[in-house]
C-alpha cells in the first residue's frame, strides 16, 4: 500500500481549515471586509472542489469545471455581502461549505456498507438452503466511484492489521463470498435461515473453514467471513469481503462491523448453498 498521503485526509484537512477561517471571520467581522480574506476563501473552495471528485475518484472535467468557478463565485459573493454590509455572509459560508465537505467524505465513506449499489432483483429463486428455502440473491455491476476511495480509507486505518487478498469489487458482498462463492450479493436477514437449515453450531474454539458471524447488539447479522487460521498460540485469521470493497485477511476484532461475533461449523462439504452450479452458470446481469 502506498505511503502517500491520501487524497481524503488532505480533503479533510482543508475542510477543517475552511471551517476555523469560516468561524474566525464571524467571530472577527472585520477581516471578511478585506479583498485578502475574500481571496484566501477563494483558494481554500477552490482546493475542496478541485480535490473533491478526485479523492472520490468522480469525473475530471467535473473537477476542472468546479475549480474554475469557485473563485469567481467566492469573489463575488465578497463584492455583495461587503455592498450590503453584511461582514458574516462569506465566513459563514465558507464555514458551512467545510462542514458540508465533513459530512460528505463521512457520510459516504466510513460505513462500507454506505457505498452499495441498488442491487437488481433476482429473476428467478436460483439457490436455497439444504431444506428448500430459497434464497434470493442479487448483484450489480454499476461501478461506484466511491469504492477506490473507501479502500484507500480503511486501508490507511487499519494499516498493519489486515492484509488485502482480493481487490474491490461490486458484484459479491461478504455474505455472497462465504456461502456463494463470491458470485453475488447476499442480504444479510437472510443468512439466518442459512445457518438454521443448513446445519451450523456455534463452537467456542474455531477451526480453519469455520463461519465468523458478526451481529449488532439486537442479533441482526451485519457481516460473516470464513476462518483461515487458528494457531496454538491463539492467533486467529479471518478471510472476509468488505461489502464492496476487498476481501481482507484480519484478526475477528479488527474490521469495522461490530464487536460481536462468534464461530459457526457445519458438517456440508462446502458452505455453497444448493443450486449454486445453476447460479455459476448464469450470466451475472441475469441474477
Amino acid at each position: 500500500m502506498s505511503n502517500a498521503w491520501p487524497p481524503l485526509l488532505t480533503l479533510c484537512s482543508l475542510a477543517t481549515l475552511a471551517v476555523l477561517v469560516g468561524l474566525t471571520g464571524v467571530l472577527y467581522g472585520s477581516l471578511s471586509r478585506r479583498l485578502s480574506f475574500a481571496l484566501a476563501a477563494g483558494f481554500l473552495l477552490a482546493f475542496i472542489v478541485l480535490l473533491l471528485p478526485h479523492a472520490l475518484a468522480t469525473n475530471g472535467l467535473l473537477k476542472v469545471v468546479l475549480g474554475a468557478l469557485s473563485m469567481p463565485v467566492s469573489l463575488a459573493a465578497w463584492r455583495l455581502h461587503f455592498s450590503k454590509g453584511r461582514e458574516n455572509r462569506l465566513p459563514l459560508a465558507l464555514a458551512i461549505a467545510g462542514l458540508l465537505t465533513w459530512g460528505t467524505v463521512f457520510v459516504l465513506i466510513d460505513d462500507p456498507s454506505e457505498t452499495r449499489p441498488n442491487p437488481r432483483a433476482p429473476v428467478r429463486d436460483v439457490v436455497r438452503t439444504d431444506q428448500g428455502t430459497p434464497i434470493p440473491v442479487y448483484t450489480s455491476a454499476v461501478p461506484n466511484p466511491l469504492i477506490e476511495a473507501a479502500a484507500r480509507h480503511f486501508e490507511q486505518a487499519y494499516a498493519g492489521a489486515l492484509l488485502r487478498v482480493a481487490p474491490p469489487d461490486v458484484s459479491y458482498c461478504c455474505h455472497g463470498w462465504t456461502f456463494a462463492e463470491g458470485l453475488c450479493h447476499i442480504v444479510g436477514d437472510d443468512v439466518e435461515p442459512i445457518l438454521r437449515e443448513n446445519g451450523y453450531y456455534e463452537v467456542c474454539y474455531p477451526e480453519p473453514g469455520d463461519v465468523v458471524v458478526y451481529c449488532d447488539e439486537l442479533g441482526r447479522i451485519l457481516h460473516t467471513g470464513i476462518v483461515r487460521l487458528h494457531d496454538e498460540s491463539g492467533l486467529i485469521l479471518v478471510e472476509s469481503k468488505w461489502d464492496l470493497l476487498g476481501r481482507y485477511l484480519h484478526a475477528p476484532e479488527c474490521q469495522p462491523y461490530s464487536s460481536i461475533f462468534g464461530f459457526y461449523r457445519t458438517e456440508r462439504a462446502s458452505h455453497a448453498l444448493a443450486g449454486i452450479d445453476e447460479l455459476r452458470r448464469m450470466p451475472r446481469t441475469a441474477r
